[in-house]
């Protein structure tokens, strides 16, 4: 069921939009599937999801957009603790996908912070290497305010510390993309202009 709709996303993506309903029941009863198997793949359906509905093929109102998006993380959030580490890649990757469909920091996504946090001690290494990827291309790609910047990129600097050298090194080399950047380190200066304003 969920292969067959994944493929019709891939060659007829209007039907997103015509059977959004149907779409967003079948993700989110999915997300609750007993089966690993089931999750993973509903993982895949969201980011389809994201990018078709949340980014661009559709009519609906912002906080229609807004309310579809917070529906789908948090039917994922949960498979973020998931026993299998493929369930809880789907589940960061389907996150993502939704977060950069947005391009900001929305209240459902600060109330994963904490989940996101607690994966930097995940005991899969490929999962940990994941976040550190995905929380490298949040802080560069999207519109950020200064305490949800904060909050990530200590998610980033701790896994620089990590005992395995592929998240290590995904860790510096986003450390490395963001340092790179002239619009966050621009935004980043004018913080600290504003805080050394604010103490005298």
């Amino acid at each position: 069921m969920l292969e067959l709709t994944i493929d019709m996303l891939e060659y007829a993506p209007r039907y997103a939009v015509d059977n959004l309903d149907d779409l967003m029941a079948i993700s989110t009863n999915s997300c609750k599937d007993a089966f690993p198997k089931v999750k993973v793949k509903v993982g895949v359906l969201i980011e389809r999801i994201a990018s078709l509905v949340l980014l661009r093929l559709t009519d609906l109102p912002a906080s229609s957009i807004t309310q579809l998006a917070g529906q789908l993380a948090k039917a994922l959030a949960s498979n973020l603790k998931h026993q299998r580490f493929r369930v809880r890649a789907a589940a960061l990757r389907g996150i993502s996908a939704v977060v950069e469909a947005r391009g900001c920091v929305e209240q459902w996504f600060r109330e994963a912070f904490n989940v996101l946090a607690t994966m930097t001690m995940d005991r899969t290494p490929s999962v940990r290497v994941l976040l550190a990827q995905r929380v490298a291309r949040w802080l560069v790609c999207l519109k950020l305010e200064r305490s949800d910047r904060s909050k990530l990129l200590l998610v980033l600097i701790s896994l620089v510390g990590d005992d395995d050298p592929s998240c290590r090194e995904a860790a510096i080399q986003g450390l490395t993309e963001i340092g790179n950047s002239k619009e966050i380190m621009e935004a980043m200066r004018a913080e600290r202009k504003l805080d050394s304003g604010s103490d005298e």
